[in-house]
């Protein structure tokens, strides 16, 4: 029992290409916040986002790769306490910056530096293998985000929090119509049953392929329509890790051009 939670051996390129999906959104995220003119008169603004932006550069070119993760991690959930719960600034208490820091944080605990990485160059190209347990950490943790935004919405008056969402960005204080209430009512009342219901979609085999496209264009649709930021993408960058190891190791071989070894794949397929 202990070897089948603890040790799961497995491609390493999904985990990896997540690591640089996540650097990436750091930095689409975070940009303009750390830029040197927005933090250079604030000390704690100033040292807290240098070591981010280092962290995270060397997660992106996968330099000590668990190590920039886990220092990537680490300075944003204190910047996630400090600069937002303790300092007031709304920014940094947002749930998808906390997405963005807790997934660091866990790919420290992953073999996210095996491909894609000057790590696996610094080490001659060993096989792109290794344990994936704490894979099943950030599958939970976007589980448990799921299932905590569809509680937080449960409540009669969501689709009142809708026709303000919907009205302050496109309407005004005019509603365009009777059909408005009807509307807001449904699309508040589905998302909550959606969110309900992905957790266990993605984490049944046979309805995950499903579950996969039907949270995809959600995501997509509230990107389109709200201001989320990076939480759409940040998702979707963890959708990876949902589908079998071997599958994106072989689709991503494919897409780059990647040449196996002699003899047959460098990964084994996931147990």
């Amino acid at each position: 029992m202990t070897d089948s939670l603890l040790v799961r051996p497995g491609s390493t390129r999904a985990v990896s290409l997540v690591r640089v999906l996540v650097a990436l959104l750091i930095w689409s995220e975070f940009g303009d916040t750390f830029r040197l003119v927005s933090s250079f008169h604030d000390p704690a603004k100033l040292a807290l986002g240098t070591t981010v932006w280092l962290g995270s550069f060397a997660m992106l070119a996968g330099w000590w790769s668990r190590a920039a993760s886990l220092v990537t991690g680490v300075t944003l959930l204190t910047c996630w306490q400090v600069l937002g719960e303790l300092g007031g600034d709304d920014h940094f208490r947002r749930h998808h910056v906390y997405t963005l820091a807790v997934t660091a944080t866990l790919l420290s605990l992953t073999p996210c530096g095996g491909s894609f990485s000057l790590d696996r160059v610094r080490a001659a190209s060993p096989p792109e293998v290794g344990d994936l347990w704490a894979v099943t950490l950030i599958k939970l943790q976007v589980v448990a985000m799921y299932l905590w935004a569809a509680y937080d919405k449960s409540f009669p008056a969501f689709r009142y929090r809708m026709e303000h969402y919907t009205s302050d960005h496109y309407f005004g204080a005019e509603h365009p119509g009777p059909w408005f209430a009807t509307a807001m009512m449904v699309a508040g009342y589905g998302s909550v049953v959606l969110e309900y219901a992905l957790p266990f979609a993605l984490w049944w085999p046979r309805s995950r392929p499903v579950a996969l496209v039907v949270g995809a264009l959600f995501h997509a649709v509230l990107y389109w329509t709200l201001s989320v930021a990076t939480y759409t993408c940040t998702m979707m960058a963890l959708y990876v890790l949902f589908v079998d190891p071997s599958t994106v190791h072989r689709w991503l071989g494919a897409w780059l051009g990647l040449r196996e070894p002699a003899g047959g794949d460098s990964e084994p397929a996931a147990r």
